[in-house]
């Protein structure tokens, strides 16, 4: 379990780095939720430290099922946001 939370815990970082870019290029963030983070600039505090809390208690928690279902359920959440990703960024590559 530990591997899939760093995994995890990487993949959400490389959102983050991803989001921060393209919103720099002129692209606009569709989820409010992470629009109202961005404009207000705690984008990155909920991505680096929220979600790192909320990983580190799925790893103290690991013993509960719905913690391991969890786990598996954000990794498979970032999973699709970096595949999202890389299709994005062969799109913007293509049409630039």
């Amino acid at each position: 379990m530990l591997i899939r939370l760093i995994i995890t815990y990487i993949l959400n970082i490389i959102d983050l780095i991803l989001t921060r870019y393209f919103i720099n290029k002129g692209f606009n963030e569709l989820n409010p939720f992470a629009r109202f983070l961005i404009n207000h600039n705690l984008d990155w505090i909920f991505k680096i430290v929220i979600i790192g809390i909320i990983l580190f208690y799925f790893w103290k928690k690991r013993d509960i099922p719905a913690s391991t279902l969890a786990s598996w359920i954000s990794l498979g959440v970032y999973t699709f946001m970096t595949i999202w990703w890389a299709i994005q960024i062969i799109v913007f590559i293509k049409y630039k």
